[in-house]
């Protein structure tokens, strides 16, 4: 069968002068249905100029010659090719019978684990982890464990211990956490602080490490006595390097109020604990004593008001109300500087498992 097989393959290739692409083409067609042999009917298909006639008395001709004939002659067409002197096609099918085959390929570790990628690919990318190096040590055959057995009998403890062998091989693994050691102040934004959401009339303006919050303008909102209540959202990534998040200086007219993340930190010029506007008129604490709207000053003080302990990971929300007779405005100015880490410290871990 085999050289019944081989004589039709040199058949096709000389009757039709058909590249090694083509032969490659019609085998993949036929392989299964045929179990190897070669199908004329599919070949007069597939395969331009083919004759069944020509390929079958080509092929008489090949199969009445003894097998040391055949590899005499194939082993002088192979010299032929490889001096430069057969045909393209000839030269490919050359090429490709020099290469070496990568035996029990699916065996190797690179395909088995392209194999776990390619059927689960969300997964695989989920079990990636940066900051982790993972080392597979060994596996170790003929380990022994220790089993120690307890029991009471008459008031006397009687222990016994025995070793057993387990039923598979000890996996040991080497896991390198990174952490870090020393962190110091960036000098420079490191993308730990960025805005989300803002009003269109305020601004996020971030020249490191100063984070502008407002309306930065004189006289920029009008109202008789109007509460203007603004929310600019914020994420921070990686709150722990944060280095210092501290209101500085405030700006506003008549009245304003800050909360972070829902917490008042701020109400001036005149404290409380709340800023509501009533019949032009503002209330500022559980007194409900009424204040005038119009204050007649554009304030603008100096302060030190630490927001660290009131960040969190992700988003962030500052709120600014302020009450405006006539013409307004509010703002604040954040020292926002981060930390970046200077050292990085390596601990390796070991684990053992039965597989």
């Amino acid at each position: 069968m085999r050289k019944a097989l081989i004589s039709s393959m040199l058949a096709f290739w000389v009757v039709c002068n058909i590249s090694y692409a083509n032969i490659e083409e019609m085998i993949n067609k036929n392989l299964q249905s045929a179990q190897g042999a070669v199908i004329h009917e599919s070949a007069s298909k597939d395969l331009p100029h083919y004759s069944r006639e020509r390929a079958l008395s080509e092929a008489q001709n090949l199969n009445n010659k003894d097998e040391a004939t055949l590899k005499r002659e194939a082993d002088q067409k192979i010299s032929e090719v490889r001096a430069g002197k057969g045909s393209s096609a000839e030269s490919a099918l050359s090429g490709a019978m020099d290469r070496k085959p990568l035996d029990g390929f699916e065996d190797h570790e690179i395909f088995k684990r392209a194999d776990k990628i390619w059927s689960d690919p969300v997964k695989a990318m989920k079990e990636l982890n940066i900051g982790d190096c993972k080392e597979r040590l060994n596996n170790v055959q003929n380990q022994y464990t220790k089993r120690i057995t307890k029991e009471k009998k008459f008031d006397e403890m009687l222990e016994e211990q025995t070793c057993e062998k387990p039923g598979g091989s000890v996996v040991c693994e080497k896991v390198l956490n990174v952490s870090c050691d020393i962190s110091e102040e960036c000098g420079f934004d490191a993308g730990g602080i960025e805005k989300a959401n803002i009003a269109s009339d305020m601004k996020f303006v971030y020249r490191y490490p100063y984070l502008t919050i407002g309306t930065i303008a004189d006289n920029y909102w009008r109202s008789d006595c109007g509460l203007y209540e603004r929310k600019t959202e914020f994420k921070i990534h990686d709150v722990k390097n944060v280095k210092e998040f501290r209101i500085i200086r405030v700006g506003y007219d008549d009245y304003m109020q800050i909360k972070i993340n829902g917490v008042q930190v701020y109400n001036g010029p005149r404290g409380g604990d709340r800023l509501e506007v009533g019949w032009y008129s503002v209330i500022i604490d559980e007194t409900n004593r009424k204040h005038g709207c119009e204050l007649n000053t554009n304030w603008d003080f100096n302060v030190d008001i630490d927001l660290t302990p009131y960040l969190k990971e992700g988003m962030n929300t500052i709120d600014t109300n302020v009450v405006v007779a006539g013409k307004g405005e509010g703002w604040m100015i954040i020292k926002a500087s981060q930390a970046c880490c200077t050292k990085f410290k390596d601990q390796w871990s070991k684990r053992c498992w039965l597989e």
